[in-house]
């Protein structure tokens, strides 16, 4: 069985990442449709699919990125180390 050719792993690369963002915003609705209902969130699960996706696609935020920022302010706001690991992501 040979491998698949480069063209083909991009195109399954490109799907994936189409199906992850639309899941995101799916799952970004419903919660901003409901912020009350804990079963409406976003799930873990998903965020850290997206997050691994990105990572080994060697994406990363910018470490001045108002984002990056805002997500680290949240993560100290709840007890989470933003410059842990766990969330390597953010660190470049």
């Amino acid at each position: 069985m040979s491998r698949a050719s480069e063209a083909a792993l991009d195109a399954l690369h490109g799907q994936v990442a189409t199906i992850l963002s639309e899941e995101l915003d799916r799952a970004l609705a419903r919660s901003q449709a409901d912020p009350e209902n804990e079963n409406k969130a976003v799930s873990s699960a998903l965020l850290s699919q997206a997050l691994k996706f990105l990572a080994q696609a060697g994406v990363t935020a910018p470490a001045a990125s108002q984002r990056r920022e805002s997500v680290a302010s949240r993560l100290k706001e709840i007890g989470v180390d933003p410059s842990a690991e766990v969330i390597d992501i953010f660190k470049h």
